[in-house]
């Protein structure tokens, strides 16, 4: 029973198919079949392609596909556009583009925004400089060390619980050295507070 289903489904794909490739040998003048959700005045692009510009001036591709046509905003004349934010973010006249879906603009108080264009619209949030990343990260995870005379036992904290691990001061990897330094800096400054 599904492999009749399926036969008769590929057959159906084969028929429509060999329709359209019979269409790119009508004349390239010919217009757009009736009832098709291609707009009068179309200019063709190639066979299954067309290309429209509305009343508003927003530039349309129309693709015929087995299943019928498909409509999309052309990408080559799509322009960043202050009112089509869906989410009330508008992007300021002064951005700057980072990317293709991003911009930094500069606000008269001298925070620095990052805009990111998305389906609804564009967002905001404000840059965060990379010494603040950094230290918020190495803040959020520390890496307890102590002394236990021939090695160091290691604490570290972790979605599931705590790790713990010991290792001789002879056989530690850079990473735990790395985490020495940093645990005797941290000690440091308590002290001299």
């Amino acid at each position: 029973m599904k492999t009749k289903i399926v036969i008769m489904i590929l057959s159906g794909a084969l028929l429509v198919c060999g329709q359209q490739k019979a269409d790119p040998a009508k004349p390239s003048g010919s217009t757009i079949p009736a009832g098709a959700a291609i707009p009068a005045g179309a200019e063709r692009v190639d066979a299954y392609t067309y290309r429209h510009t509305d009343a508003k001036g927003k530039t349309w591709i129309y693709r015929q596909t087995p299943f019928g046509v498909s409509k999309y905003e052309d990408p080559d004349t799509a322009k960043v556009s202050n009112s089509d934010s869906q989410s009330g973010v508008k992007l300021p006249s002064g951005a700057q583009k980072v990317d293709d879906s991003s911009y930094r603009y500069r606000d008269a108080q001298g925070k620095t925004w990052i805009y990111s264009r998305t389906p609804f619209g564009f967002s905001r949030a404000e840059e965060v400089s990379t010494m603040a990343k950094q230290a918020e990260m190495a803040d959020s995870n520390p890496v307890k060390v102590r002394d236990l005379g021939d090695s160091y036992e290691f604490v570290k904290g972790s979605p599931f619980g705590q790790s713990r691990w010991t290792r001789k001061k002879s056989e530690l990897t850079s990473e735990e050295r790395e985490m020495v330094n940093q645990g005797q800096a941290g000690v440091a400054k308590q002290e001299t507070r």
